[in-house]
């Protein structure tokens, strides 16, 4: 339970302000993974540009870099990147207990996420 991000800013070294590099990193790769996932579902640029923009500017993102105990940016880029790349459903199987490793919402994020992938398969 939320042991994955300390663990690695112990590793890293990072103490102080600088523990917020990691999920602010993730919070960028984040924004270019919901990007390609649109751009690949819809063919549209236009629309994957407005689209990560609107979400760029809701918790999705600035829970991260606002508030910097939360670590959830690190959890929903577990989840983002079998769908990105569209890897084999089966590595939800791990990237699920490896999230939920980061914050217990992971549940929620893969729900979202499914809901997400499937609306965008009907657009």
């Amino acid at each position: 339970y939320r042991f994955l991000v300390p663990t690695l800013n112990y590793f890293l070294g990072l103490r102080g302000y600088s523990v917020v590099i990691i999920p602010v990193i993730s919070s960028f790769f984040n924004l270019y993974l919901t990007s390609r996932i649109i751009r690949k579902s819809t063919k549209d640029i236009s629309f994957s540009v407005i689209c990560v923009i609107g979400i760029s500017l809701t918790w999705f993102i600035t829970e991260g870099t606002a508030f910097w105990n939360t670590t959830d940016s690190v959890s929903h880029l577990l989840l983002l990147l079998p769908a990105a790349f569209k890897l084999n459903p089966t590595y939800f199987i791990f990237a699920l207990p490896s999230a939920l490793f980061v914050d217990e919402r992971s549940i929620f994020a893969c729900a979202f996420l499914w809901l997400f992938l499937r609306g965008l398969l009907y657009f």
